[in-house]
C-alpha cells in the first residue's frame, strides 16, 4: 500500500514540484493550496472522488 502525503503549499509551481517528485518515488502525493482546502483533501478517497 502506498503512502499518502498531503502538500498544503500556496505556491502552485513548488506544489506542483513537490508532488511530482513524491508520485515518482511512488507516494500517493495530493496537494491543497490553504488550511481550508487541507481538511476536505484528508477525507477524499484515493480515487479522487
Amino acid at each position: 500500500m502506498k503512502e499518502k502525503i498531503l502538500i498544503v503549499e500556496d505556491d502552485l509551481a513548488l506544489s506542483a514540484g513537490l508532488c511530482f517528485e513524491l508520485q515518482a518515488d511512488g507516494y500517493i502525493a495530493m496537494a491543497a493550496y490553504n488550511s481550508a482546502g487541507s481538511g476536505s483533501q484528508l477525507h477524499r478517497p484515493e480515487d479522487g472522488r
